[in-house]
């Protein structure tokens, strides 16, 4: 800080009395020296900067398929909603209606109704109750179904009591007896019936292929064929 003009000299009266040439004499110009750092360089952005990699992707398809593109746009922007924000109205109930005529006014309040009558159907311990029905029933339906079958019962759609490749032997003789005096169990899939005969299978003087094996059941005991399918047999008797 460098000082241009010598201070005046402190003069205790000109507190009391200060005069003109004290109070002109008083005026003192300061400059001050402060180094001043050098001016930074700006960088302004320069409007051919690219953007990232998706906006120019969306601007490329938007070019390339703009029909679909202003499509998908606006199903996104309808998904989001306003922007900002905008309240909806409170819900109309759909039971409760007001009937306005020119003589009078009513109104049926049927949904606040039920909705009094089945307010217990909403406690928890029902639901709890219901819970533990449910769970109980299925497990005695899931035991009855899969561990009180035997295991051999369990049968595919194209299986049958004639073996296939000669596998009943001479006669039959490995897959006799053929008739039993014990109802046989067994349990098949589901939709065996449209399970189709990929090979052709001769009966009679007729050629089956792409249906079900079915072969009998004509007679008064529905009897059926040894290889006929069991599964879409018992479905057809």
């Amino acid at each position: 800080m460098d000082l241009q003009d010598t201070p005046p000299t402190f003069d205790p009266d000109a507190i009391h009395n200060p005069s003109q040439e004290t109070l002109n004499s008083s005026k003192v110009k300061i400059a001050v020296d402060v180094d001043i750092p050098p001016a930074l360089p700006v960088h302004y952005a320069s409007s051919t900067t690219s953007h990232s990699w998706p906006a120019r992707m969306l601007k490329g398809i938007s070019r390339k398929y703009p029909a679909p593109y202003s499509l998908i746009r606006a199903t996104l922007l309808y998904l989001r909603g306003p922007t900002p924000p905008i309240p909806l109205p409170n819900p109309k109930p759909l039971l409760d209606r007001s009937y306005t005529t020119k003589y009078f006014s009513t109104s049926i309040h049927l949904e606040q109704k039920w909705m009094n009558k089945t307010k217990f159907v909403s406690s928890p311990i029902l639901l709890v109750a219901f819970g533990i029905a449910y769970i109980i029933s299925l497990s005695f339906l899931v035991r009855a179904n899969w561990y009180l079958t035997p295991a051999d019962a369990f049968v595919d759609c194209t299986d049958s009591f004639w073996l296939p490749h000669d596998g009943c032997g001479i006669d039959g003789q490995r897959c006799a007896p053929f008739v039993s005096e014990k109802p046989v169990q067994f349990r098949c899939p589901a939709s065996c019936s449209s399970t189709p005969l990929a090979n052709i299978r001769a009966v009679g003087a007729e050629e089956v292929v792409y249906k079900p094996l079915v072969v009998g059941g004509g007679d008064a005991e529905r009897t059926y064929r040894g290889d006929s399918w069991v599964c879409v047999a018992a479905t057809h008797a």
